[in-house]
């Protein structure tokens, strides 16, 4: 099996006349202009062309990107089939077929054959994620991206589903809102726990290689970018790996491995090295919004929940130990909001919390 590294989470799996691409994030920011790639892509749109397959993991726009996937020519759309996890709403395959792909639903658990020679297993992890197992050549690769996957239990299911596994991929570091600015200890606390998971993975799965991904981005808006300051790389990711007796393998956009080949990773490490310093890069921004129209976004996203939703369990949802309600603050005017999907939006007075910044986004 041959793998041509696209970006971040996305890369080509190439076997006889398979050739699988993952999670194609190209180009573009993320996440309402709050992520950005940490280092640019070679792999074009136009390059899926080379493709037969495209899987993706989950919805969230570093995996799932709907702007990209425009982007390719609608001839390769027509004869390049998706393969995506079966859901209950259908939204990624209604869209994929609304746009021209051919898409192939998979059942959680079950194998499904590219080609004779070229198979993969696709399993959920609550809520929306989920992994892949692919076998080809007689390579047996376990995608991981995101999914939350650290407790004993569950790990010890997950290798009674998949079995030996040659090659590992995994994310290494945090890709979430960690507290506010000031808050350093609690991101360097998330950091290390993703390394623990990381070290978890390995002991339980004990794959021959890791790959360590999905983990290639930044934070890029002036509102989040204090965010990089205390993400792990790469190089932090190795050294876990090595001390698991796992051969690490460290790719950048355009690097192409034979799976089981020796790998140099000094001249992967060194680049995202000098690209991990993003002080000078610049951030993006958004001009400010009428506080009344942000209310009236709420409410009409509110509305929608509830039209497509049980409002029974909504409620029921509401209501602690559960989700019960959502405060935040404009970081402009610095005020302070109240919401549930129940009872709406209103404007709330702050009120002191042993939580600090962390109550609040």
């Amino acid at each position: 099996m041959d793998i041509e590294w696209v970006n971040h989470a996305s890369f080509v799996q190439r076997h006889g006349d398979v050739a699988l691409l993952s999670d194609p994030w190209l180009s573009g920011t993320a996440f309402n202009d709050g992520w950005e790639l940490l280092v640019p892509s070679l792999f074009t749109p136009a390059d899926v062309a080379s493709v037969t397959h495209i899987w993706f993991s989950h919805e969230h726009p570093d995996h799932f990107s709907p702007p990209v996937l425009k982007k390719i020519p609608t001839e390769v759309r027509e004869r390049v089939q998706v393969v995506f996890q079966a859901s209950p709403d259908q939204r990624v395959a209604k869209f994929c077929r609304s746009i021209g792909f051919t898409v192939q639903e998979v059942r959680d658990g079950e194998w499904f054959s590219l080609k004779p020679d070229f198979r993969i297993m696709v399993g959920r992890v609550p809520f929306y994620d989920s992994w892949s197992l692919t076998e080809a050549g007689g390579v047996r690769m376990l995608n991981l991206n995101d999914c939350v996957l650290h407790r004993e239990i569950d790990l010890r299911r997950l290798v009674k589903t998949v079995g030996s596994v040659d090659l590992l991929m995994t994310q290494f570091s945090y890709a979430n809102w960690v507290g506010g600015p000031d808050d350093v200890a609690l991101r360097l606390e998330a950091a290390q726990e993703k390394l623990d998971w990381v070290a978890k993975q390995l002991a339980a799965i004990k794959p021959t290689f890791c790959v360590p991904f999905a983990s290639f981005s930044i934070f890029a808006h002036e509102e989040n970018a204090y965010l990089n300051n205390e993400r792990n790389s790469v190089a932090d990711a190795v050294q876990v790996i090595e001390r698991y007796g796992v051969t690490p393998v460290v790719l950048y956009p355009g690097d192409r491995w034979t799976v089981g080949v020796q790998h140099d990773n000094a001249e992967a490490i060194k680049r995202y090295a000098e690209a991990d310093d993003v002080s000078n890069r610049p951030l993006r921004s958004h001009a400010s919004v009428p506080l009344e129209n942000l209310r009236q976004l709420a409410e009409d996203y509110r509305q929608r929940v509830r039209s497509r939703n049980n409002r029974a369990l909504l409620w029921l949802a509401s209501r602690p130990p559960h989700v019960c309600c959502c405060r935040c603050r404009t970081t402009d005017s610095r005020t302070p909001h109240f919401a549930t999907l129940t009872h709406g939006t209103k404007l709330q007075p702050e009120r002191p919390s042993s939580r600090g910044s962390r109550r609040f986004f």
